[in-house]
C-alpha cells in the first residue's frame, strides 16, 4: 500500500517514504528508468507502447500541484455516482468515469480532452471553410525571453491587438475573418529563469476571400503588427525570423498536421526515452511532467509548480464568433453514430483501494485488451468479480479489506499479461 503523506513534528507537510526515497536522488538516466519501471504494478512493459501513462503522473500531480482541483482530479469519486469502468469499441480505449475532473488544460487527466474539444471544433471550422472556398493560413507567433508570468499577459494583449487590426482591415474590404487562439509552450529546465518556459501562439486564421495581392499584404501586416505590439508592450523586439505564417494549400494534409500537432500526446515510454537525450527545444508539457514524476528532482518540481500557478485560470484555446459559426455549419452535416459501451460499476471503496495500490492503469489495460482481443481473460474475469462483489456488499467491505484482497495484483509473479 502506498504510504500516505502526513505531518512532521513541526506540523509541516511531510514527504511520503516513496517521495523521500527519490527526492534526494540525482537526475540521471538510471534514476528515471528505475522510478518508472519499479514503482509500477506488475510487468507492464508490453502495455506502455499502446496506452497513455496516467498513474504515476497523476500521483505526482496529487502530491505537488499547487492547485487543489488538480490534486483531486480523477482521484475523488462524485458523491452521487458509482465509479465505472467503461470500454469504447470505437476508440478501443477504457476509462474510469464517475470521478471529479478539474478541466484544467495542464491537468494530466484533462489535458487531452480539453485540447481535443478545441481542436475538433477548429477542424470542423476548417473543413467548412475549405468547402466554402475560404483562404487560410497557420501562424506561429513568439515572444522575446521573459518570465512565464509576463509571457501570458503579453501574449493575450498582443494577440488581441493584432486581431483588432485584422478585423478593421477586413471590414474595410468586406472580408469575414475567423480564428482560433491556440497557446502552447515548451519547458527547458537547463536554461536561465526567464528562458525556461517558452510560450508561443500556434493558430489558424481564415478569410472569406483574398486576392493574391491581399494575401501578401495581410501576411506582412500581421507580422508587422505583432512585432510593433510586442515592442510597445515589453520594450523588447521579438525575433522577426521566428514569426511564421504559412498559407493553407493542401487543406486535408495541412489540417491533419495541425490536428496531430496540437493533439499530440506522447506515451510515458516515449517521454522517458526523451529524457535520455537532451532536447535543444525543450520538453512538451506532458513530457516535462513525466520527467518530474520520474525524478522527483526539487528544481524540476519548483518549475512545475511555478508554471501551474502562472497558468491558473488561463484559457489555452478560444474560437472567435465566426470560427464557432463555421464549426456549427459542419456539425449540422455530421452524422454521429451512437456507440454502445461496455460498462461495469464498482463501489467507491473498491475504487479507492484500486487507486491506493496504483492498479488503475493495470485495470484499464486489461479491461481494454480483453474487450478488443479476448486476451487476459482470467484477469478480466477477476476484475469483473471484484466489481460485482463490491456492488453487492457496498460499504460492508471496507477500503482496507479491499486492499488486502487486491494485494496479489501488486506481485509481478501473479500477473501475466498476454498480447
Amino acid at each position: 500500500m502506498r504510504e500516505r503523506t502526513g505531518k512532521d513534528g513541526k506540523g509541516n507537510k511531510a514527504l511520503s517514504q516513496r517521495t523521500a526515497q527519490y527526492i534526494t536522488s540525482p537526475l540521471t538516466q538510471n534514476n528515471v528508468i528505475d522510478r518508472v519501471s519499479k514503482a509500477r504494478v506488475g510487468n507492464l512493459d508490453n502495455i506502455w507502447d499502446n496506452s497513455k501513462s496516467t498513474v504515476d503522473v497523476e500521483w505526482f500531480q496529487g502530491e505537488y500541484s499547487p492547485t487543489k482541483s488538480m490534486r483531486l482530479c480523477n482521484r475523488c469519486t462524485i458523491p452521487t455516482q458509482s465509479p465505472e469502468l467503461r470500454f469504447n469499441p470505437k476508440t478501443g480505449k477504457a476509462r474510469f468515469t464517475g470521478l471529479m475532473s478539474c478541466d484544467n488544460p495542464l491537468c494530466v487527466h484533462c489535458y487531452s480532452r480539453v485540447r481535443k474539444d478545441a481542436v475538433e471544433s477548429t477542424a470542423r471550422a476548417l473543413t467548412a471553410a475549405r468547402n466554402e472556398n475560404w483562404e487560410g493560413m497557420f501562424l506561429t507567433l513568439t515572444l522575446p525571453k521573459m518570465a512565464v508570468e509576463t509571457q501570458l499577459v503579453v501574449l493575450n494583449k498582443c494577440f488581441n491587438n493584432i486581431t483588432v487590426n485584422i478585423r478593421n482591415w477586413c471590414k474595410n474590404r468586406g472580408i469575414a475573418f475567423a480564428y482560433t487562439f491556440g497557446l502552447d509552450f515548451t519547458v527547458n529546465p537547463s536554461k536561465s529563469y526567464d528562458a525556461q518556459i517558452h510560450s508561443h501562439i500556434h493558430t489558424p486564421f481564415l478569410f472569406s476571400k483574398l486576392n493574391d495581392n491581399q494575401k501578401i499584404e495581410i501576411k506582412n501586416k500581421i507580422i508587422g503588427w505583432w512585432i510593433k505590439s510586442v515592442m510597445k508592450t515589453t520594450g523588447k523586439a521579438p525575433v522577426a525570423s521566428a514569426q511564421d505564417i504559412r498559407p493553407i494549400i493542401d487543406w486535408d494534409s495541412d489540417v491533419a498536421a495541425y490536428t496531430m500537432k496540437i493533439n499530440a500526446v506522447k506515451t510515458a515510454r516515449e517521454a522517458i526515452d526523451g529524457v535520455k537525450k537532451s532536447s535543444a527545444y525543450g520538453y512538451g508539457w506532458l513530457e516535462f511532467v513525466e520527467l518530474c514524476a520520474a525524478s522527483l528532482n526539487p528544481k524540476l518540481i519548483a518549475i512545475y509548480q511555478r508554471i501551474v500557478a502562472a497558468f491558473k485560470g488561463k484559457k489555452f484555446f478560444r474560437l472567435n464568433k465566426t470560427m464557432k459559426e463555421l464549426a456549427e455549419v459542419e456539425i449540422e452535416e455530421e452524422k454521429h453514430d451512437e456507440v454502445e459501451e461496455v460498462v461495469v460499476k464498482m463501489s467507491k471503496n473498491l475504487f479507492i483501494a484500486v487507486q491506493e495500490l496504483d492498479l488503475k492503469q493495470l485495470w484499464l489495460s486489461v479491461f481494454a485488451d480483453y474487450n478488443k482481443t479476448g486476451n487476459n481473460r482470467s484477469l478480466y474475469e477477476l476484475i469483473i468479480a471484484y466489481c460485482d462483489e463490491s456492488m453487492r456488499k457496498q460499504d460492508d467491505i471496507s477500503v482496507n479489506e479491499w486492499i488486502d484482497n487486491l494485494m496479489s495484483m501488486k506481485t509481478t509473479d501473479n500477473i501475466e499479461l498476454v498480447h
